[in-house]
């Protein structure tokens, strides 16, 4: 909004916050990539890599994903699970996000083969006709959703047919469909497995078959055939390989940053796991590490306000550190962030610096948002400011009640009863950010 008078529409707002809580971990989400590195690594046997896109959008579909800037190089995380199940988070559920298995297959008999998936919500299945991921061909697709390992039937309505690879009318294979999917003994097959996570129920799995050993299930026994519902997948051990890390480390670093004074500043970072270690809880989005965010050298202490035992959200012991009000002292300050598995491993950060001139710059108003009571106003400020002494006045004869302080930057207005669908202009005067910049009057 302008940095004049504000229009307040009495409507209700809501906001989404930067952090959010998987497993035992905060993993926080930054408008900032910062710097990715490529960690070097090694075709690890026995393992598939798990990546997790928080808030794909609309636009970004398993059979179609683009439309999101962060797919396919900057996940919000990264994983190495043991199978290609990914299967229903837990401790919170997971919503809204898009999911991808990638690694290599190795058969280990030359035969005709067919692949079945499940996933929720919907889903695609690519496999490469050799190592290169430029030869991918759609082979699978869930249309709706699917419980984990529900193989040969749906519980969201999808298209049976379309969930696997000798009856998907949309395959691109070599053949058409039908065509079998010859795979040669000791090869390596590229493969991706794409779902795109709504709300509610959550997972992404794949199995392969030989052609010779597959039973239809049947109308009367919709969960039996081979394989049956809740079979593991097959797509484990020795038929599965990937390139991953060989050492704890960082795919995004912090990045060193310029704050004017008594504003925040947000430092985060995305740690990689080597296979293995720590062992992988697949209903974990993010591995069971620990984080311990540090200035110059020294760890800052982790707050626990709600005494959980467990680091608050944008505190110093999770992926994303806030200092809510940096101060002049913090100018040319180093910030690194020290990771830890629970089998001992531990890995530094680049050095983020943070420099922070003289606030010379006059706060103002963000936003103003209505309720949906038509009874009150929340002016946000563009900084911490002092309103100790603040004047408010509204439009259209309102007055203004009760004026509530919730934070060093927004202010609540109880007001008399406004109209509904009604904009109205507020005005403020005698405010001034904590360098004593005043702010202009009558704004």
């Amino acid at each position: 909004m302008r940095n004049s008078s504000q229009q307040a529409v009495p409507k209700a707002s809501a906001s989404v916050g930067a952090v959010r809580t998987f497993g035992r971990l905060a993993l926080g989400l930054s408008a900032g990539l910062g710097l990715c590195v490529t960690l070097l690594g090694a075709e690890t046997p026995g393992y598939v890599k798990r990546e997790i896109f928080l808030a794909p959008g609309g636009a970004w579909t398993p059979t179609s994903p683009t439309g999101n800037p962060k797919y396919p190089n900057s996940p919000d995380s990264v994983t190495y699970i043991d199978s290609w199940v990914s299967p229903q988070t837990a401790a919170p559920n997971v919503e809204n996000y898009g999911g991808k298995l990638s690694g290599f297959i190795v058969p280990d008999t030359t035969a005709d083969y067919v692949f079945f998936v499940a996933s929720d919500d919907p889903g695609a299945f690519y496999l490469s006709t050799d190592s290169n991921p430029a030869n991918l061909k759609l082979i699978a697709v869930e249309t709706g959703w699917s419980n984990a390992r529900q193989w040969q039937n749906s519980g969201g309505g999808s298209n049976l047919d379309s969930k696997r690879s000798d009856k998907y009318s949309g395959t691109q294979w070599p053949g058409g469909v039908g065509a079998p999917v010859h795979l040669v003994a000791g090869t390596k097959y590229y493969a991706e497995m794409l779902w795109k996570e709504g709300g509610g129920g959550d997972n992404g799995c794949v199995t392969m078959l030989k052609a010779s050993d597959v039973v239809n299930a049947t109308a009367e026994d919709p969960t039996g055939g081979v394989p049956a519902q809740d079979d593991p997948s097959t797509l484990t051990g020795p038929l599965i390989r990937v390139d991953a890390p060989t050492a704890l480390g960082f795919l995004k670093q912090p990045v060193s940053q310029t704050i004017l004074e008594n504003r925040p500043v947000t430092f985060s970072v995305t740690a990689v796991t080597p296979p293995g270690d720590p062992p992988q809880d697949p209903t974990l989005v993010v591995p069971d590490i620990t984080y311990q965010w540090r200035k110059n050298g020294q760890d800052i202490p982790i707050a626990d306000d709600d005494g959980d035992g467990f680091p608050d959200p944008g505190s110093a012991g999770t992926a994303t550190y806030t200092i809510p009000l940096v101060a002049t002292s913090d100018n040319n300050a180093k910030f690194t962030c020290k990771i830890t598995t629970p089998g001992g491993l531990t890995a530094i950060s680049a050095e983020a610096i943070l420099t922070v001139p003289d606030d010379s710059e006059a706060p103002t108003i963000a936003n103003v948002t209505g309720s949906l009571n038509h009874k009150s106003a929340t002016v946000t400020f563009s900084e911490a400011v002092d309103v100790s002494t603040a004047t408010y006045s509204l439009s259209g004869g309102l007055t203004v009640g009760t004026v509530t302080v919730q934070s060093p930057t927004k202010v609540f207005l109880e007001t008399s009863q406004q109209g509904e669908g009604t904009e109205y202009t507020i005005t403020v005067n005698n405010v001034k950010d904590l360098a004593g910049n005043p702010m202009t009057a009558n704004t």
